[in-house]
């Protein structure tokens, strides 16, 4: 892995595309591995000298283009990195972020995505929001922990964490994080 890792994202993920091409990797574990590639990207560009700014909006902005490379869903981004968040809680957005699009591919049957990073009065908002066919947030999904994992991650980053859908609504995933986020 630490191969894949040492170019920029785009260079992992095109290693990795030609290895499920070659059936050498299942879809799922090419995805899998693309998100520690990020992960190891993020953590090395922080040591690097570059602007902590570019890493938190680089890393999203990845996210979502290598999203509508596998899937073919356009995510329209908006990414302010002006407010800076602390490593810990940086990862445990990104590992949301991360869940909320593998959720939409999975699940939401949506044509379009938009994501959203920004300062607002109370910190900063991550906004996910996908056009698809909803859900019922409260209906009990019995063996699956996507969201409990995000709602976790939430907490563990001391950030409010609030899913808005219903049937053929889409859904909204919405972290908000105070300034010392």
């Amino acid at each position: 892995m630490r191969v894949l890792a040492d170019g920029e994202p785009h260079d992992a993920g095109d290693i990795l595309a030609r290895a499920q091409t070659l059936g050498l990797l299942p879809q799922s574990t090419t995805r899998k591995y693309m998100y520690i590639a990020l992960h190891e990207y993020v953590e090395r560009t922080r040591g690097a000298g570059r602007d902590p700014e570019f890493v938190q909006v680089s890393a999203l902005g990845e996210l979502a283009r290598e999203f509508t490379s596998e899937t073919g869903i356009p995510v329209a981004a908006v990414l302010d990195g002006s407010q800076r968040l602390a490593e810990a809680v940086e990862r445990e957005v990104f590992a949301i972020a991360a869940e909320a699009f593998a959720n939409i591919r999975q699940h939401a049957r949506a044509s379009h995505v938009d994501l959203s990073l920004q300062r607002c009065d109370e910190g900063v908002r991550l906004t996910i929001r996908d056009d698809g066919v909803g859900f019922a947030p409260d209906h009990d999904r019995g063996g699956r922990f996507g969201i409990v994992g995000m709602k976790e991650r939430a907490a563990a980053a001391g950030a409010r964490l609030a899913i808005e859908s219903g049937p053929e609504t889409g859904t909204l995933v919405e972290i908000r994080l105070g300034p010392r986020g």
